[in-house]
């Protein structure tokens, strides 16, 4: 975890000053609605101490909102060449047949030289957590580890729509809310007015470990070691590939329907409150679609939810049947909002994760409203790698051998969990079957 600079009135400056001027130069750049948004959480950053200096300062969350903008609604869009401190750390811990982290940074320094951020991390101590991990890894420094956050944000559908992220560097820690307001009331000239006492209760976040087994060719660690021209980039862009497709789907699977069991964290659509949960219409005309989706607005603001931070979560499917089939006097009433990545009040993201053979005919699928300023994300800010050699794992539920494959398996370990503020904030529309009947 970043440590905040100390609070001087310099650092202060120095901060703020670097602030304007990100903003300044994407003001030029982008849509002042695109600014709005990053000025916002520059700033709830910059109170959480997460940079830990001007040098850190938001450049990259600028470019990050920018690329958003291009997303057509899912999200933030990355080619895989544009990052390489992932695969690269990855390649170096994988390459790693000892306990020592020495020989991780080593690898490092021979493959892309002592003026590469990978070398420098490691060698530095910062991508070391000062004891090594058992099986010959390292706990990545911040910069591969928010790198890899932001990488897998156009993947997963729940981190597209920006989640507040929580620093858990403890593993817990307990969320405050207010079960029992207190209350007002007009009292006549000679009379008493009674006491009302507010209540105060506590939704507790526990951090879940998530695994990511990634195993790794021998002869790609070979080529990277000699150095083969040409299939260095390929070895890292591969090694990266892989780690980020296992973890998003994962991700995407939990965030959206995991139902808190089985050491997951719970996800969104079980926190929606009961009330909140209903069944969409069961005609797909354009009246019948848009008093659906009409409702599930008018559900979360009936319940004082402040609408901060909305986004729609769904099928592809159904948002290709909003886009083009939904005709309202012949015209795609939709396209033009779904073309800007919205939805009527917000923006929105799909992912094929969403089911589509729920419901009594098994070919329903579901759509979520969430305020995504009360989804909160509880994370230790720690992605820790580590190596196994001649192991076994397991694959479609049969286990595999490293050893047998030639391979070496990298594993991943991050831990996290999810709660929403208030469960009004969530709505869910169940038996979709809009596209089905088109």
């Amino acid at each position: 975890m970043p440590v905040p600079l100390p609070n001087t009135v310099e650092n202060r400056g120095a901060l703020s000053r670097d602030r304007d001027r990100t903003l300044s130069e994407l003001n030029r750049a982008a849509p002042s609605s695109v600014a709005d948004r990053v000025e916002h959480h520059l700033d709830e950053r910059i109170r959480g101490g997460f940079f830990d200096g001007p040098s850190r300062a938001p450049r990259n969350l600028a470019e990050h909102f920018s690329r958003m903008m291009s997303g057509a609604g899912n999200g933030w869009q990355y080619s895989i060449g544009e990052s390489q401190d992932l695969g690269r750390s990855l390649l170096s811990v994988a390459a790693n047949q000892s306990s020592d982290p020495q020989e991780t940074a080593a690898f490092a320094e021979q493959t892309w030289g002592r003026e590469s951020s990978v070398y420098q991390a490691f060698a530095a101590g910062g991508a070391v957590s000062g004891a090594s991990v058992d099986s010959g890894g390292a706990v990545v420094a911040a910069s591969v580890r928010d790198e890899y956050i932001d990488l897998l944000r156009p993947r997963v559908a729940v981190m597209a729509l920006d989640p507040v992220m929580v620093p858990m560097p403890t593993g817990s820690m307990v969320i405050h809310e207010v079960t029992a307001d207190a209350s007002a009331s007009y009292v006549g000239e000679d009379d008493i007015a009674q006491v009302s006492r507010p209540s105060m209760g506590g939704r507790k976040m526990t951090a879940k470990t998530l695994k990511t087994n990634i195993p790794i060719k021998k002869d790609h660690i070979r080529r990277a070691r000699t150095g083969a021209p040409g299939s260095l980039r390929d070895v890292e862009r591969f090694i990266q590939r892989t780690a980020l497709r296992r973890s998003a789907i994962k991700k995407d699977m939990t965030y959206l329907r995991a139902r808190g069991t089985d050491n997951t964290p719970k996800g969104i659509r079980y926190w929606a409150a009961e009330k909140n949960i209903y069944t969409a219409a069961a005609t797909n005309d354009f009246i019948s679609v848009l008093q659906t989706l009409g409702g599930a607005i008018g559900r979360m603001e009936d319940a004082d939810v402040l609408m901060t931070r909305p986004g729609w979560i769904l099928r592809p499917r159904d948002k290709n049947f909003l886009a083009y089939q939904c005709l309202s006097d012949d015209r795609p009433f939709f396209l033009e909002m779904i073309s800007r990545g919205e939805l009527l009040n917000g923006p929105f993201a799909t992912s094929s994760l969403v089911p589509g053979n729920l419901g009594v005919n098994g070919d329903a699928s579901e759509i979520y409203l969430a305020d995504f300023e009360l989804v909160l994300i509880g994370d230790t800010l720690e992605l820790e790698m580590e190596t196994v050699h001649n192991g076994t794992y397991y694959e479609n539920g049969k286990l595999v051998s490293a050893g047998a494959r030639d391979e070496v398996l990298v594993v991943m370990r991050e831990q996290h969990d999810l709660t929403v503020e208030h469960r009004e904030a969530v709505v869910v529309l169940t038996e979709v079957r809009w596209a089905v009947a088109a």
